[in-house]
Parts: C-alpha cells; structure tokens; sequence
C-alpha cells in the first residue's frame, strides 16, 4: 500500500497535517509503508523546505519500514511552477536527507507501462535530462548519494 504524502501532510488544501491513520486502520496488515511525493505541485517552492521529518511523521510513532514509490521535481517551469535542473538537483539531495532521517528501506520510481523509448518522447521535464545535467552532474549527486549511504551515519546501516 502507498499513501500520498503531500495530501497527508495537508499541503493541497491548506488543511494541515492529518496524517494516515485511516489508511492504517483500513490496512491493518501492511509491512511496509509505500510513499508518494512531489513537493513542487504540493506547494514547496525550494527542496530545502521540505522538513526531514516529511516521512517519519506519517507513522506516528509505528516502527513499520518505509519506501519511496513514487516521487520527484520537475527540473522545468510548469504554468505558475517555477524549477531548474539545479533545483530537480537539490531535491534529490534532500530526497537522501528525508530517506536517511526515516530510515527508509528502498526507493522505486513506478513506471505503468514497458516504455519504448524509441516509439516515444517523453517530456523532458518528468525525467533526469542528461543535456540538462550533464554526466559529470549526475555522477556527481549519484556520488552523493553512494557516499550517504555508505556513512550511514543517522541510520546505522549499510547498503
């Protein structure tokens, strides 16, 4: 099962936080909490604002194992969103932040549907654009990432 983040945090209505005690009590043999998240169309103009807690404050207080299925920043202006690949590159760093800080066990990014990528082509802002980020970028937040996990330092863990 997964849970939207940004709506449980009340971020679409303004509404505050109200977390996903419902989903729990509708799924009461859940092992592990999917979650999905994209802070920009949830009201966050900079990945910094995110708080480190944006995960682990959906379980309220449950040790269940956490995942990210779903999720990401748009590295492209979209109507009244205003981004960058700097700022689709920020995101990921703070992604690694808030997956350290709840410990997360996995992150998928889900894709329906065998893409033919030859048959298509996809708007380049729902994806890593390698002639936006260049592959030094890129091995550069990868780097990043391998590092963070490699420390381990909130989590204890190794990959």
């Amino acid at each position: 099962m997964s849970v939207q983040v940004d709506f449980a945090w009340g971020n679409f209505d303004r509404s505050g936080f109200h977390g996903v005690a419902t989903d729990f009590a509708d799924f009461p043999f859940i092992q592990e909490l999917g979650l999905s998240s994209y802070g920009y169309l949830a009201g966050y103009a900079e990945p910094e604002e995110l708080p480190l807690d944006y995960y682990t404050r959906l379980l309220g207080g449950r040790t269940l194992p956490l995942m990210v299925v779903e999720g990401g920043w748009t590295s492209t202006s979209l109507g009244g969103i205003a981004s960058s690949p700097d700022e689709q590159r920020r995101y990921i760093l703070r992604q690694l932040q808030i997956l350290d800080a709840a410990q997360a066990i996995a992150v998928f990014q889900l894709t329906f549907t065998d893409l033919d990528l030859a048959a298509i082509s996809p708007p380049e802002e729902l994806s890593v654009n390698r002639e936006r980020h260049p592959p030094a970028q890129l091995r550069t937040v990868a780097g990043q990432a391998v590092a963070l996990a490699a420390r381990g330092e909130s989590s204890g863990r190794r990959p």
